[in-house]
């Protein structure tokens, strides 16, 4: 009988150090160019504006995404029409990080923005 309550005692010990670190609170933006993206971005088009939030949500003129830097390129997630998808930009700050000019990688398009 004792030797099942110190078994019992070993385990559940274990499973309280191990599930302690589930509480924790990730921030999905860890790198400083991530917090460079937070806030509101206006392009030269009055209906081309972008929002970034810290949490890795954001939104383009009336259209939610989600945001992440993978690999060095700015990733925006977009869910519309029942499809799911993603387009890759490079990214480059300018004017102390008030200015954004962002590249599609497929496209090539290049769009340029102003902190707000």
């Amino acid at each position: 009988m004792n030797k099942h309550l110190i078994v019992i005692g070993i385990v559940v010990m274990l499973l309280v150090v191990g599930l302690s670190g589930c509480n924790e609170i990730s921030n999905p933006l860890t790198s400083n160019d991530d917090n460079r993206f937070v806030g509101t971005w206006k392009s030269s088009s009055p209906y081309d504006i972008l929002t970034f939030f810290s949490d890795g949500e954001g939104s383009r003129s009336s259209m939610s995404f989600q945001w992440e830097i993978k690999d060095d390129k700015l990733v925006l997630g977009m869910y519309q029409g029942g499809m799911s998808t993603s387009t890759v930009y490079d990214y480059q700050f300018s004017d102390n990080d008030t200015s954004l000019t962002l590249t599609d990688v497929m496209g090539g398009t290049v769009y340029i923005y102003i902190k707000q």
